[in-house]
């Protein structure tokens, strides 16, 4: 027979409250109370589900896309998901930028719910893997949904994982089962290295070549990227295919494959980790991998605004798309 959250409770020797302000992660729960329920729920096999929050200041039909730093390629895909989601509702969408800094962080997140009431809040890397902002959304009554790699906790209702480390690494074993040994990288956004963790694995995992070298970081814009991919091309001897984090990353490696006179496809294989506009714009054209983020987030802002809370989304395995001839 299951456990119910008063057995949860009897056992942590906390409140019902307080249980349920663990599984949403509020930000009032210390870190003992917080591994004594966890501990009481392991021990019971309690699967934890959404549970009630207490009554609320009216929510407002908002859905507030928070971000910080840049608009990346995962934010404009969030937006696009949680746009069509809202479609057929009479919900808004906004973007809020939030400033990161650690002094101000809770203050000014607090102070955009307190003013706004968002009804839902969908909170992107690196301010998901914040507990204390998910938990400040559910004090104040507000559907929560936090997106983050695998290299995050995925077994709450409020994350949605996209499997960056699995991405890498399926674009590496296409690549070799057409003949490349030498793949280089330019993961671009990538805040918890998921994606060069993945790389690194398959490339291990094949016998295939592991270096630094091959290996190239930069910023979401074409200027770093191309300085990051004319450095990669220029190395001895160089790769014959290019894994690139963003559409944006794999326009800067053909045009650095153009200034290095490397012909595309022909001596060099381009391979883009989403299926963007620009990836599908360039010319000549390249492996393009889509990800359906954007299918992802839509199903799970349209759930979470049926139930009033955060509910479980699988993502959807990547296909890779191969250039047109």
């Amino acid at each position: 027979m299951t456990a119910t959250i008063s057995e949860i409770a009897r056992l942590a020797e906390v409140s019902e409250q307080t249980v349920a302000r663990v599984v949403a992660h509020s930000p009032l729960v210390s870190d003992d109370i917080h591994a004594r329920v966890r501990h009481a729920m392991a021990e019971t096999g309690f699967a934890p589900q959404r549970l009630p929050r207490a009554a609320t200041t009216r929510r407002n039909p908002l859905v507030a896309l928070v971000y910080s730093g840049d608009v990346t390629p995962l934010v404009r895909e969030a937006e696009a998901g949680a746009g069509d989601a809202l479609k057929a509702t009479a919900h808004s969408l906004c973007l809020r930028p939030l400033d990161d800094n650690p002094r101000t962080l809770l203050k000014s997140f607090g102070e955009f719910l307190e003013t706004l009431r968002p009804a839902a809040v969908i909170l992107t890397p690196p301010l998901s893997a914040d507990d204390r902002l998910a938990g400040l959304a559910w004090e104040h009554g507000c559907a929560c949904l936090r997106l983050g790699t695998n290299a995050l906790p995925a077994d709450d209702p409020d994350w949605l994982a996209l499997p960056e480390r699995e991405a890498a690494r399926d674009a590496v074993r296409w690549l070799a089962e057409r003949g490349h040994r030498r793949i280089g990288l330019i993961p671009g956004y990538d805040p918890c290295g998921e994606r060069e963790a993945g790389y690194e694995a398959a490339l291990a995992e094949l016998g295939l070549d592991v270096g630094v070298s091959l290996i190239a970081d930069c910023e979401e814009s074409f200027a770093s990227a191309l300085d990051a991919a004319l450095l990669l091309l220029e190395i001895s001897p160089p790769p014959t295919a290019v894994i690139a984090g963003s559409g944006t990353i794999a326009a800067a490696v053909l045009r650095a494959a153009s200034i290095h006179k490397i012909a595309v496809p022909l001596q060099l294989t381009i391979l883009s980790l989403d299926d963007e506009a620009i990836s599908r714009s360039l010319t000549p054209p390249i492996a393009r991998m889509r990800r359906p983020c954007r299918e992802a987030v839509r199903e799970a802002v349209s759930r979470a605004i049926r139930a009033g809370c955060a509910v479980h989304t699988e993502m959807q395995s990547a296909v890779i798309i191969e250039p047109e001839e």
